[in-house]
């Protein structure tokens, strides 16, 4: 009963503390709320395909993955779904560093933008050039991102948590 009590004080501080820091980032408040929503969305799904697609080729088990028009049906071990695992990861990834108002966060979030369109383009020539027709939705949203990404580039740089610079006293009050 006492551990009961003590994991539910450790989850609600964990809780708080994570929001605290999150709210407290000034990083993280330079994101547009809209790429904030969308960055969770990738974080909690690109963690769990990037896991599933490194067991899927440990343990050799078919299962679906996609990502940007890219598609793996069959075994896991190819190099598509290789692809699509690294896709995963690196927007799991950009998707944690903007969250979390790392430093590295613009610059893996523009990789993953840039890769993302990289690979709509890619998938939807080879779509074009076996005879069928795709056109991807993806850079409606992409593009925006990295435009956003790139207008921050300054303020996102700047170090958020030093102290501000002492001051030389006004000369007000003093004879």
């Amino acid at each position: 009963l006492v551990l009961l009590h003590e994991s539910r004080q450790l989850a609600a501080w964990l809780t708080c503390n994570v929001r605290q820091k999150m709210k407290r980032s000034p990083r993280y408040l330079l994101l547009p709320r809209w790429i904030r929503v969308f960055s969770w969305i990738f974080l909690f799904i690109g963690a769990p395909g990037c896991i599933t697609t490194l067991f899927g080729l440990i343990f050799n088990f078919t299962f679906p993955v996609f990502i940007f028009g890219l598609r793996s049906v069959g075994p896991l071990r190819t190099p598509v779904t290789f692809v699509i695992g690294a896709t995963f990861a690196l927007l799991a990834y950009a998707s944690f560093a903007l969250l979390w108002g790392r430093k590295d966060g613009r610059q893996a979030g523009l990789a993953a933008g840039y890769l993302g369109l990289v690979i709509c383009a890619l998938v939807s020539f080879a779509t074009f050039a076996s005879g069928g027709f795709y056109i991807p939705l993806e850079p409606v949203l992409q593009i925006p991102f990295i435009w956003k990404l790139h207008k921050l580039k300054g303020r996102w740089e700047e170090e958020p948590n030093q102290p501000p610079e002492p001051t030389a006293p006004s000369g007000r009050g003093s004879s």
